[in-house]
């Protein structure tokens, strides 16, 4: 297979030498794709195609757009790089997920990838490789989603959005909570129902085996009373009609940090999206 990268290799020392001027090198190649957790303990591949072909760009499911490559004590094995493009194209290759690094020493190397979005690392793997001299060795990695702490609250609106006259779930007559949580790729990540507790909302944890991986997510959020919608997150009296709303969730979002999401009065306005 192609080289996709050709990584900065740092010359040691100058002038002649006789006799061996180092250790034994071999060339490494790495391809990798995402897998993103859902709540339910089941997972999604994304950006599988390792060959999508084009320029140089950002993977578009997964939403990396640049990975390292670094040891696992945090150096970067080739720190003169810079950041690798999650498809790497050129004049000479072809939009690829992956790149060679050449000149390693011949031995076993622990690394770390990880992909960026931005600034934020939202995907990442630990891997073991075998450098093999004067060849070249291949490896795929998949990288699992970076999972995140992640608490969100319903805030009970009047049916225009304009007040917030219940702050407890007995004040709006809320008994149970149904949740649906989508990425930005569009994958149903978790759905639920929980009991209204004040305060009424659902938390995602990562020390429970229940973080959410780091991306941005939209969310359905509607409050029942006996089983009857009282209160939605997408209605009519908000604009665009029936849109979910959207969060960022890059980090530890709890507490202060966390999503709090409107949920409108339909019984006060009559009307319930679909």
């Amino acid at each position: 297979m192609k080289r996709i990268l050709l990584l900065a290799v740092t010359a040691l020392g100058s002038g002649c030498t006789i006799g061996p001027s180092g250790p034994p090198l071999g060339d490494l190649t790495l391809y990798w794709d995402f897998q993103r957790a859902k709540l339910d303990g089941t997972t999604v591949g994304y950006d599988t195609n390792p060959t999508p072909g084009g320029a140089a760009r950002a993977c578009p499911q997964s939403g990396v757009d640049t990975i390292s490559i670094a040891y696992s004590d945090g150096t970067l094995v080739d720190p003169t790089a810079g950041a690798i493009p999650c498809i790497f194209g050129d004049a000479y290759s072809a939009g690829v997920q992956g790149a060679t690094v050449p000149g390693l020493p011949s031995g076993v190397h622990d690394l770390v990838l990880t992909g960026y979005h931005g600034s934020v690392a939202t995907f990442e793997a630990a891997l073991q490789v075998t450098v093999v001299e004067g060849r070249e060795v291949q490896y795929s990695v998949t990288l699992p989603g970076i999972p995140d702490d992640l608490d969100v609250y319903a805030r009970f609106m009047n049916q225009t959005g304009t007040a917030e006259p219940w702050t407890t779930c007995a004040g709006a007559g809320v008994d149970t909570l149904t949740f649906h949580l989508v990425d930005g790729a569009g994958t149903s990540v978790a759905t639920g129902q929980v009991s209204c507790v004040d305060p009424a909302g659902v938390s995602f944890r990562v020390a429970q085996s229940r973080g959410i991986d780091r991306d941005t997510y939209t969310i359905r959020l509607v409050g029942y009373q006996s089983a009857v919608a009282t209160f939605d997150s997408a209605t009519t009296a908000i604009v665009p009609a029936c849109s979910p709303q959207t969060f960022a969730h890059y980090g530890s979002d709890i507490g202060t940090a966390a999503w709090d999401v409107n949920v409108y009065d339909v019984i006060g306005n009559g009307t319930l999206c679909q």
